[in-house]
């Protein structure tokens, strides 16, 4: 098992993440602070997979994982 992650795997730098989503519907302004969304719309869910290439297996891989409070690892 490899050593757990700490804070010293991710210095004080500016996070920079690259997204991956699904095609959105737009939302309508309907005021200065927030959007009207169609309650007719259908919910909609999303399934993501990203695949790399690696010339080698690292011994560890720290990641961060940023979501909305619905997701499921």
């Amino acid at each position: 098992m490899s050593d757990p992650v700490t804070v010293q795997d991710f210095p004080e730098i500016r996070w920079h993440g690259h997204w991956i989503w699904v095609p959105e519907e737009p939302i309508q302004p309907g005021s200065a602070f927030h959007g009207q969304i169609d309650p007719d719309m259908p919910e909609a869910h999303g399934l993501f997979r990203r695949r790399i290439h690696l010339d080698a297996v690292p011994a560890r891989v720290p990641a961060r994982i940023t979501a909305d409070s619905r997701y499921a690892l």
